[in-house]
This record gives structure tokens, C-alpha cells and sequence, in this order.
């Protein structure tokens, strides 16, 4: 294998805009076995970002000034390189085979590291996290962490989105927040985030609802770390009703509304839903079932309801530290599932203590990491909820401002729905 990764390197030296190629082809330094065939590898990966010209003699320069030219044999080492002068038509094959070697070596190790965990302090979950970590970052290799796309395709596929009016985004049913949002995007950790009582459960049903009954269903799932299955279904069959949510909870039924509720079930029956309510979960628990779920029930959109009922891993040293680990594992779940991923989050009483009660980005609780892996911070809040708490009467008639405090698809700024308390939902103004 060391010849074929000096035939690689012999190729660049002799011909430089084949290193393109390479790393089109996925070709990274971590391929390479050899030590000293990895160092000149990314020397003339770096030499390549800077623009310097790839050759013989910048690239003994760039190993001399890092002080490796020793660690790969010399200037003597280097010269062979360019003195073998290898076949550059063979250069796709030995490409190939370097990946190939680099694969097989990384599979093997992943084996080892496997066989090293400890049996005694780690549960099944974290066992299933740490083995998907070890194989995502095979996998990355096989990939070589390229998704080449060529300037012409990447226009061309927008065009005819736009000709379409097409977009990959999905609806939440709310008009104003999809226009901010041009939609919820895969990939995206998208935080709803609000003191208790502005109604942050309702909307994340609201919005799984509106998703599984549109005219083209998805498939939502929520993970709900708080209230019931039963009591999630309580709200959709008060929503899909319009009977009362107290009235259901207490049974008072008159012939008519049972009949209502009976039609309503069957229709709710219908439409695609996946609820998960075993309780507290650590990220490695979610990311788990969720893998599942997206394989076994092609789930199309997550919620958590809410992000600080989870926990991290038993490693982490404090709650700041936790709520990192937590953000961070979501949004990369939401990357690897290539769905949205909506979590609620609760705020501290800081906004409270304020005349304008408006929550703010630093109101969010326990880590900035939250506001930084979030592609979209979205903050609820129902001003006549601090009337009726004050014992005044409700002026607003249910008008709830959604603020969009960040917004990495477009500007912040704010939308509007509107409660109704009697089927705790939101509607559009």
C-alpha cells in the first residue's frame, strides 16, 4: 500500500492539478497509512488552500518551516516522489486503492476501540450512542467528507425550484412564521422557547397537527419528556373537535359532542403520528429511537418537548456542560436524519423582572450553546397572559407574538397568532 500512496503523491508532484481530482474523489490525509505520506499529503492540501503552487520545492518549504521535514525522510524522501515518476492515467486507480486501504484500517480500529469500553459503567443506550459515533466517523472516511456539487448544477437545480416555486421547507401552518422562516428546513434545530404557561406545547401540536392533515401529510414525532400520550391526544381531539379540553377532561358529554369526538378520533387515527412519553432521556436515548423511528416509521419531523427535562451523558460536570452536549447532539442528529428538528426550552425569570417582558436570547436557561446551534430561536409570548395573572381582563383577544430573535435563513423579527384558551390552540390572524 505505501507504493500506491507514493504513486499518488508522485502524480501531484509531476502533474498538481490532479490533487483536485483528488479531493473530489474524497481523498484525505487520514487515508494515507504511512506517517510520512500523510504529512506530505496535507502539506500540499494546505499549500493548495493558499494558492502557492504544489511542487517539489514549496512543498519541502511548507514541511521545513512546520519542522517535519524530518519526520518524512527528508528532502531525499521527497525527490523519490517526483523521481518515480508514476502513471498519472492510473491516478483515479490509485486514488482508489488508498481510500480503500484507509477504509479498511479504520473499520479495524473501530473494532478494537469497540472491544475496549468498559462492560460496568456504560448502559446500553450510551453503549448504541458510542458505537454509532465510532461508525459515523467510518463512514465520514468512506465519504471523505465531500458532496461535490459543481457551481452550474447548484444553480441550475435552484432555478427550476424557483420556476416551480418549489421548497423543501416545511410548513407549520402559521403563514407569518413560514414566510420568516421560508419553511423549516432538514437539518434545522429550530428552538420554540417560553416561560411556563405562554402555551409552547400547544403550538408544537398545533404544528404536528397541522403537518399530518395537510393536503400531502408528514409524518411527525414527538418526544414528550413531560405530559402523556393521553393527555397530547386530549388536546388533538379538542383541536380536531372544538369541544372544550376541560369539558373532555371531565367527561360532561352531550349526545352531540360524542358523536363529534367519535368522527374526530377516526380522523386523527388516520393521519400519520409517532408519540414517544417514556420520560427522561438522555440525548443517547433520543438519538437512538429516533434512528429507529426514522428507519422503521419514516418520520419527517421531530419535537421535544422539552429540551431541559433531558440529560446528557453521567460524564458531563455540570448543567451548563449538559445542556451543551444536548443542543449540540441535537443538531447534529437533525444534520445526520437530514429532519427538522424542534425543540421547546424553557426561560429564566429574568424577562419577568422587566418592564417589557419580552424574552430576550440571554433569558435562555442553563447554556449560550443553545442560541448558537439553533438555526432559529423563536420566542412565545402572550401579553394577556401577565393580564389575566394580574387579575385584569384579557384586552389582547388571545393575540400571541411569535419573535424570531434568530433566524439564520433570513431576518428576525415578529408574527402573530392567536390563542383559544377553550381548545388551548393557536390559529392564524
Amino acid at each position: 500500500m505505501n507504493e500506491t500512496e507514493r504513486a499518488v503523491l508522485g502524480c501531484v508532484l509531476n502533474k498538481p492539478d490532479l490533487l483536485y481530482k483528488a479531493r473530489a474523489m474524497g481523498l484525505t490525509e487520514r487515508h494515507f497509512g504511512t506517517y510520512s505520506n500523510r504529512l506530505t499529503y496535507n502539506a500540499m492540501l494546505e499549500l493548495m488552500k493558499s494558492g502557492a503552487d504544489v511542487d517539489l520545492i514549496s512543498v519541502r518549504d511548507y514541511l521545513g518551516a512546520q519542522k517535519k521535514i524530518d519526520a518524512v525522510g527528508g528532502t531525499a524522501y521527497l525527490a523519490q516522489l517526483d523521481y518515480d515518476l508514476p502513471d498519472p492515467s492510473s491516478f483515479t486507480t490509485y486514488v482508489d486503492a488508498v481510500r480503500a486501504g484507509g477504509l479498511r484500517r479504520a473499520v479495524s480500529e473501530a473494532g478494537k476501540l469497540m472491544m475496549k469500553l468498559p462492560e460496568d459503567v456504560i448502559s446500553p443506550q450510551e453503549l448504541m450512542g458510542a458505537v454509532h459515533d465510532t461508525l459515523r466517523d467510518v463512514n465520514h472516511l468512506a465519504e471523505g467528507h465531500m458532496r461535490v456539487t459543481s457551481g452550474s448544477d447548484a444553480i441550475h437545480a435552484l432555478v427550476e425550484d424557483l420556476e416551480e416555486g418549489t421548497s423543501d421547507g416545511i410548513s407549520t401552518g402559521y403563514h407569518g412564521l413560514d414566510q420568516a422562516l421560508s419553511g423549516i428546513r432538514p437539518g434545522n434545530l429550530i428552538l420554540i422557547a417560553g416561560r411556563p404557561g405562554m402555551g409552547k406545547t400547544s403550538l408544537a401540536m398545533c404544528m404536528a397537527r397541522n403537518q399530518m392533515t395537510q393536503e400531502e401529510p408528514i409524518t411527525p414525532c414527538v418526544f414528550s419528556l413531560e405530559m402523556s400520550s393521553q393527555e397530547l391526544a386530549m388536546m388533538l381531539l379538542s383541536a380536531e373537535s372544538g369541544i372544550p379540553r376541560q369539558k373532555l377532561k371531565m367527561g360532561a358529554l352531550g349526545k352531540e359532542e360524542w358523536t363529534k369526538i367519535v368522527r374526530s378520533g377516526k380522523e386523527i387515527e388516520k393521519r400519520p403520528l409517532v408519540i414517544e412519553d417514556s420520560g427522561s432521556l438522555t440525548i443517547d436515548d433520543l438519538s437512538a429511537k429516533a434512528r429507529e423511528l426514522r428507519n422503521t416509521q419514516s418520520i419527517d419531523i421531530i419535537y421535544i418537548d422539552y429540551l431541559q427535562l433531558m440529560s446528557g451523558r453521567r460524564y458531563s460536570k455540570n448543567r451548563t456542560e449538559e445542556v451543551s452536549e444536548i443542543s449540540r447532539g441535537l443538531k447534529q442528529l437533525a444534520k445526520e436524519l437530514e429532519i427538522p428538528i424542534i425543540a421547546l426550552s424553557q426561560l429564566s425569570r429574568k424577562n419577568e423582572e422587566r418592564a417589557d417582558r419580552r424574552p430576550v436570547l440571554s433569558d435562555l436557561r442553563d447554556s449560550g450553546s443553545l442560541e448558537q446551534d439553533a438555526d432559529a430561536v423563536i420566542f412565545l409570548y402572550r401579553a394577556g397572559y401577565y393580564k389575566i395573572m394580574a387579575g385584569k381582563d384579557d384586552t389582547t383577544k388571545g393575540v400571541t407574538e411569535l419573535n424570531i430573535a434568530k433566524n439564520r435563513s433570513g431576518p428576525a423579527g415578529r408574527s402573530t397568532v392567536v390563542w383559544e384558551p377553550q381548545t388551548t390552540t393557536f390559529r392564524n390572524p
